[in-house]
């Protein structure tokens, strides 16, 4: 994700969430920051504050406050791309941007995980996404089911190694 957006000519991102409970998120955003600042990104991480969260505020209600923190940086110091750990999330920030007046593909490009084609049809521009192998993995968890429920002695152990595949809008 980082080296997609530094092709495109970004040097300064962001990288938001919403959902600090997730921990598959914090290795996807620990991951982007590390190699972010690998390639001398400018990179700055964002997630609820600590007010945000002891309201009970929706998860579109915590992306608006986050966008809202971008729109009020200069747009000298603003960043140009959002990193976010799940496909779920750009459709809270397109339209949180979109109320903030910022225009995602004009002021943001965006990245995100998962490669959930529902959650990313809807959008224009379409954002990046990052494919995990969510498919390849529940394909081997079926798998194993079923062998499970023939052989309820058979060894509960699986190894699948996948490379993420950036899919580039």
């Amino acid at each position: 994700a980082a080296d997609y957006l530094q092709s495109l000519g970004h040097a300064c991102v962001a990288v938001l969430t919403i959902d600090l409970d997730n921990p598959s998120y914090e290795v996807r955003v620990d991951s982007f920051v590390k190699n972010a600042r690998a390639l001398k990104m400018k990179t700055t991480k964002l997630s609820p504050s600590k007010l945000d969260l002891k309201h009970t505020l929706t998860a579109s209600e915590r992306m608006d406050s986050l966008i809202d923190r971008l729109a009020v940086t200069s747009k000298k110091e603003r960043p140009t791309a959002l990193f976010l750990p799940s496909d779920y999330m750009p459709a809270l920030a397109h339209a949180s941007c979109r109320r903030a007046g910022l225009e995602p593909g004009r002021d943001f490009d965006f990245v995100s995980c998962d490669n959930e084609k529902a959650y990313l049809e809807g959008l224009y521009p379409r954002p990046a996404t990052i494919d995990l192998g969510t498919e390849a993995r529940g394909k081997l968890a079926f798998e194993l089911l079923l062998s499970r429920i023939q052989d309820p002695t058979r060894d509960r152990k699986a190894t699948l190694v996948l490379d993420p595949v950036l899919v580039a809008p």
